[in-house]
């Protein structure tokens, strides 16, 4: 799945997925993706941002930039990416 974690906003919903994947035996494998604000900008202009309900406009990615504090999910399995200059295929492959 695909989240924008915001702490502390988003804590419990995300440990309340990990405690049903721990019955299960199965765990979390948090990757954080990041980039620019720059780039942010840059990326809202693309026409598939509005098909894809994505962030399509300065003053929505203003609100989103002032109102959350996007932070990697809190375990020490997470990985952090940046995906400013990389391609979705060389990030995909990076993460698997």
């Amino acid at each position: 799945m695909t989240s924008c974690y915001s702490d502390p906003e988003d804590r419990e919903t995300f440990e309340a997925y990990e405690e049903v994947l721990n019955r299960f035996n199965a765990k979390i494998l948090p990757v954080c993706l990041q980039c620019s604000e720059e780039e942010m900008r840059r990326r809202i202009t693309n026409p598939d941002s509005k098909e894809r309900q994505k962030i399509s406009n300065e003053l929505d990615l203003e609100q989103f930039i002032n109102d959350t504090l996007c932070t990697p999910f809190p375990r020490p399995n997470c990985l952090k990416l940046s995906t400013e200059g990389v391609s979705p295929r060389d990030t995909a492959e990076e993460i698997f």
